[in-house]
């Protein structure tokens, strides 16, 4: 918890005002769980297997003061440090530093500014919090994200396990999620073509390519169908894209 609150401000807290602020922890906390996901989401794709670096602006106040705004500022604050450190034990976060800064731009220096330095894996993040916000009643894009080596969907709540984020089927799912987002057929192609593929130095046709892809997603349709998910391709041939997107029952995908 922030333990920088003056010993004035104790005194002359408005305890009214507090437990309303306490009040809306809840809200508090769903908050900053869109904040967090979208830091994470701001990371490119290409490195959210990694260990990430950010600091999370945590509230002021201002000391000897008894202000609504200085009471109600160090109250969230310690709501959001809290959860922080609740993500930390989780395992999901895998360090918390608080952090206070003295001072503003205008030199005052009764002024203390509250953030906290959060080291994570921004798939691991966001597909926790893909579930935290569900449960919030928030819509977010499907993810694909990894875990100690092996890959997750992360749809509705609904955590689905794909396999080793090595294999094709879990390359199919990362690169074409979110459903919906048209991808470059192309960058699909190279994507979910192994070294091993006998398609590596071919020069198919992009109809040839649909073809291929189309035999790619047979696999992953079988695992997502086995967890009541049902997928399939859709091509924009005028564009050269594909996407990914939830099959209706009895609806065949074109």
């Amino acid at each position: 918890m922030i333990t920088t609150m003056s010993d004035n401000l104790h005194r002359n807290i408005d305890w009214d005002k507090l437990n309303k602020v306490l009040a809306k922890e809840g809200t508090i906390k769903e908050e900053l769980s869109g904040e967090l996901f979208n830091l994470a989401d701001g990371i490119s794709p290409a490195y959210r297997k990694n260990l990430t670096t950010r600091e999370i602006q945590l509230g002021f106040f201002i000391a000897g003061s008894t202000t609504k705004e200085t009471i109600e500022d160090e109250a969230v604050g310690n709501i959001k440090l809290t959860y922080l450190e609740s993500l930390q034990k989780s395992n999901i976060i895998e360090f918390v530093k608080p952090k206070t800064t003295r001072g503003d731009e205008s030199g005052n220096n009764d002024i203390f500014f509250h953030s906290a330095e959060i080291v994570f894996y921004p798939n691991k993040l966001m597909g926790f919090l893909k579930k935290d916000l569900s449960s919030f009643g928030q819509k977010v894009d499907q993810l694909a994200y990894s875990e100690h080596g092996i890959g997750f969907l992360s749809l509705n709540g609904q955590k689905v396990q794909i396999g080793s984020d090595k294999n094709i089927n879990f390359k199919l799912l990362e690169t074409l999620c979110p459903f919906g987002e048209e991808k470059a057929m192309e960058t699909v192609f190279r994507a979910t073509t192994t070294s091993r593929s006998k398609h590596i130095n071919s020069n198919l046709s992009p109809l040839e390519k649909q073809g291929v892809l189309r035999m790619r997603i047979k696999e992953l349709q079988d695992i997502l169908k086995k967890e009541g998910v049902r997928v399939t391709l859709g091509f924009n041939h005028k564009a050269g894209t594909v996407y990914l997107k939830e099959k209706e029952e009895g609806v065949e995908g074109k």
